[in-house]
């Protein structure tokens, strides 16, 4: 009987290795890096020069290739009874065996995919199960303890946006269900740590403002203003300035009614939440891929006025601004899915 097939391994975060429900840490640190380069390639062969150059970089020594052989017969030990089945040589290079649910990545990933999904569909309650359980595998910056270059900074970038448009996309779902109270503290944790990811802003804004707490809400912009002005020498987007504005004038369509369930969404910007480097959005479909490019990471959220407030509500659209209106990158294509009412 395969003794180990009770093993589950993690790297959002420092590197984990649970067997049979038991946490069994792998102390040194070769063989923690070379466990790191194995999940990353989980299931597919990681050739000797590619392990080689992961753990010791561009000088390695006479004897790597021994010295990887030691270590992986080190690795093979700490996977307990039947490691040698898990972790095989082979000609094109060393092979870990990962079955489904064992690794937190392909899982988050997958959890991501669901919530883009549920998303698309209007899913809100499934947005917000799915990412909710996708958010609770990170447990910090991924592969933290591993010095080595097995993992590279534009994989990490990647995973970062995929946990910033997560908790983007939640809020929006949480916002659109109608709960506001709920998700002022996460959004104002979220604010925190993004202070340039415009959305975040937005999102606390309308959340406070639909629970009565105008004034904080237009703290929160002065805020936002300043830093962004500090940061990059740039004013406040038009949505943030359009919720702001909204706020003030008490505009009816900063309130929040039931959405409809199962209705289509017209494709949607897509704002940048790049962990504090950026605010402004690129234009992108709300179909994108999970495996989305760095510096793309989130929608406008449920709430968020798509033209001056000050103006009438503008009838439905189904493609482009009315003729002559320029609509900035930071606003949607169709102004109307935005409103979340």
């Amino acid at each position: 009987m395969d003794q180990i097939s009770h093993l589950r391994f993690g790297v959002l975060g420092p590197v984990t290795v649970l067997r049979d429900g038991a946490d069994t840490p792998v102390t040194a640190a070769m063989p923690r890096a070379l466990l790191t380069a194995l999940l990353l390639g989980a299931n597919r062969p990681v050739s000797v020069e590619r392990l080689v150059a992961g753990l010791w970089g561009e000088a390695p020594p006479r004897n790597a290739s021994a010295s990887l052989h030691n270590h992986v017969h080190r690795l093979r030990r700490h996977l307990g009874p039947g490691g040698r089945e898990r972790l095989r040589g082979t000609s094109a290079g060393y092979v870990l065996e990962i079955r489904d649910g064992e690794l937190d990545l392909p899982v988050f990933a997958e959890l991501h995919e669901r919530g883009r999904r549920a998303r698309q569909a209007r899913d809100w309650e499934g947005v917000v199960e799915a990412l909710s359980a996708m958010l609770a595998l990170w447990r910090g910056e991924p592969a933290s303890d591993v010095d080595h270059p097995v993992l590279e900074e534009m994989e990490r970038e990647r995973l970062r946006e995929m946990r910033v448009q997560a908790l983007d996309w939640r809020a929006e779902a949480e916002l659109r269900l109608g709960r506001h109270a709920e998700v002022i503290a996460d959004l104002r944790a979220a604010v925190a740590a993004h202070p340039l990811a415009e959305m975040f802003a937005v999102h606390l804004m309308l959340a406070l403002h639909r629970s009565g707490r105008d004034t904080e809400a237009l703290e929160v912009f002065r805020q936002t203003r300043a830093v962004l002005r500090e940061e990059l020498g740039v004013s406040p987007g038009p949505v943030l300035t359009d919720v702001n504005r909204g706020i003030l004038e008490r505009d009816p369509r900063l309130g929040w009614s039931a959405a409809v369930p199962g209705a289509v969404a017209a494709p949607r910007g897509s704002m940048s939440g790049s962990g504090g480097r950026s605010g402004r959005a690129t234009a992108q479909p709300a179909d994108q891929p999970a495996d989305l490019p760095s510096g793309q990471a989130t929608d406008p959220p449920s709430g968020s006025p798509s033209e001056p407030l000050s103006k009438p509500p503008s009838k439905p659209r189904t493609a482009g601004p009315p003729p002559g209106v320029r609509v900035p990158r930071t606003l949607p294509a169709d102004v109307v899915d935005v409103v979340g009412r």
